[in-house]
């Protein structure tokens, strides 16, 4: 029924091969834009071919010359100061030649890939950063998005508005990606925020942890002095006990006479005090 509707609001479907034209036409030039890219790297990789063996063949003249000046000019300096210099330029222009095999290389795979390689090149890379970003892949979300590197794009909003014919002008590639840039980087403030908040907390538990500590430290302590008390009180009174049954130990003889040397001590300070005080009242 859609289709001959359609067929007969465009008079007989005249209306649709414009359009199948149209698209025919987008597909040869997306094509030929294409070709013309893998032309363009082709001979950007040839370009760069012919680079890497210009340099390769000032390198060896330049190896020469300085063979033949420090061969000439063996006077000064060592021959280890030399030979170490040697293999130093010698590291750094092995380093600098796979560097450029490398670009190289890239460069013509770049080039002979295909569509789908690229397409597929690409996915992968979006992958990549949204995993950086987000911390996300399409395997592991928790939002069950297998497709989580792809714009989103709010089906039901562009179907409303085609149908309202409210529809918008389609947002330009610069705005897409300010847009873009402008979530990451308040994805990145976001995550920012979340790493202070986690410290803070941290630092929150480390203080009460610290103050439970001292709390228990200072309880422990009244502990340990209340026990040492507890226990000396006892210690005088088997003694005692051990006095009274003339069960005694040297230790208790000794403590006895202490106790006795105090006792005497203590009667005389009251008696000087005692005396002091008559003969301030007599005077």
């Amino acid at each position: 029924g859609k289709r001959a509707s359609r067929g007969g609001d465009g008079g007989g479907g005249g209306g649709r091969r414009p359009h199948r034209a149209h698209l025919s036409g987008d597909a040869e030039a997306r094509r030929r834009r294409h070709e013309e890219k893998k032309a363009r790297l082709a001979r950007r990789a040839e370009k760069l071919r012919r680079l890497e063996a210009r340099k390769r063949k000032r390198e060896q003249r330049r190896r020469r010359r300085d063979d033949s000046e420090s061969g000439s000019g063996s006077g000064s300096g060592s021959d280890d100061e030399r030979r170490r210099g040697k293999k130093d330029k010698a590291a750094a222009s092995e380093r600098r030649r796979a560097r450029e095999e490398e670009r190289a290389a890239k460069a013509r795979s770049k080039a002979a890939e295909s569509a789908e390689a690229k397409l597929r090149r690409r996915r992968e890379k979006k992958e990549k950063k949204a995993a950086e970003h987000f911390g996300y892949t399409n395997e592991d979300n928790p939002f069950g998005d297998s497709a989580l590197h792809e714009q989103f794009t709010w089906k039901k909003k562009e179907r409303r508005a085609m149908e309202t014919g409210s529809r918008t002008a389609p947002e330009s590639k610069a705005e897409a990606k300010a847009r873009k840039a402008a979530l990451l980087a308040e994805i990145a403030a976001v995550k920012e925020r979340r790493k202070e908040r986690e410290l803070e907390e941290e630092e929150k538990e480390r203080l009460k942890q610290e103050e439970i500590s001292l709390r228990e430290a200072e309880m422990y302590g009244d502990w340990e002095k209340k026990e040492e008390e507890f226990h000396v009180t006892q210690a005088r009174r088997r003694s005692k006990l051990r006095i009274a049954h003339g069960r005694e130990k040297p230790i208790d003889v000794i403590a006895k006479n202490i106790l006795l040397l105090l006792k005497e001590e203590r009667q005389t300070a009251a008696g000087d005090a005692g005396a002091a005080g008559g003969g301030d009242v007599g005077a």
